[in-house]
């Protein structure tokens, strides 16, 4: 249990991170 939780919170960080690096490309792009 502890494991998926903790495979879940990286993969959500991993999610929210990307995110934020799409969009500072995007900033940078346009």
């Amino acid at each position: 249990m502890y494991n998926v939780s903790t495979q879940l919170l990286h993969y959500n960080l991993r999610f929210r991170v990307c995110r934020y690096v799409c969009s500072d490309c995007r900033l940078r792009a346009y």
